[in-house]
């Protein structure tokens, strides 16, 4: 059984521009929650803790993790408070 790669489907089937965005915005959400989740279990800090010192509940901390939606920056300022880390943004142009 033959399978066909990924970057092949997308070039049959591009995106059109909102397509491109959700999959843009699902990817960043996907990259923020795996940055935290490895961060807080290199700090050692259950999901609980996190989601008190932050003024949230745990099922904010969980959704966080699991990339299900992009947090606001204020959400992921706390965060990277309570872990002791630095907030860092950057804008870059495409296809750079």
């Amino acid at each position: 059984r033959m399978t066909t790669p990924w970057a092949e489907i997308k070039r049959r089937r591009p995106l059109s521009k909102q397509g491109r965005r959700e999959y843009q915005l699902a990817r960043l959400g996907i990259d923020i929650a795996d940055q935290v989740r490895a961060l807080r279990a290199t700090r050692r800090i259950s999901q609980g803790k996190l989601a008190e010192q932050i003024g949230a509940s745990q099922l904010t901390v969980v959704r966080l993790e699991s990339g299900e939606k992009v947090p606001s920056l204020r959400i992921l300022a706390n965060v990277a408070e309570a872990l002791d880390a630095d907030l860092t943004v950057h804008v870059t142009a495409r296809g750079s």
